[in-house]
């Protein structure tokens, strides 16, 4: 199947690439999704907080790891009114110290 748009839910028949960046990183973490949906999520999110593909070698699940806990961080402590740049700010450092 070729995972252009969006396949179900509230962003329905949307381009992948049109999503919130927010919708990316939640559907990432809390849907089991098709391999080739998964890829296209996740190459467009880190597209969008600028991650240098090319330079590092980086698996799906690293990815949703790294989403876990950037959650536990922002959601879970004392975090809670942090700024959507202060998550993507966060998730492209705690890539970087990875990888």
């Amino acid at each position: 199947m070729n995972y252009e748009v969006f396949p179900f839910g509230k962003y329905k028949g949307i381009p992948i690439s049109n999503l919130p960046t927010t919708y990316l990183a939640y559907a990432l973490e809390s849907f089991e999704l098709p391999e080739e949906l998964k890829a296209k999520m996740v190459f467009m999110f880190l597209h969008r907080i600028q991650f240098d593909l090319e330079s590092h070698t980086i698996s799906d699940s690293d990815v949703v790891d790294v989403l876990r806990e950037i959650y536990d961080e922002f959601f879970l402590k004392e975090k809670k009114n942090a700024s959507l740049s202060d998550l993507y700010y966060a998730f492209r450092d705690s890539l970087r110290k990875r990888f």
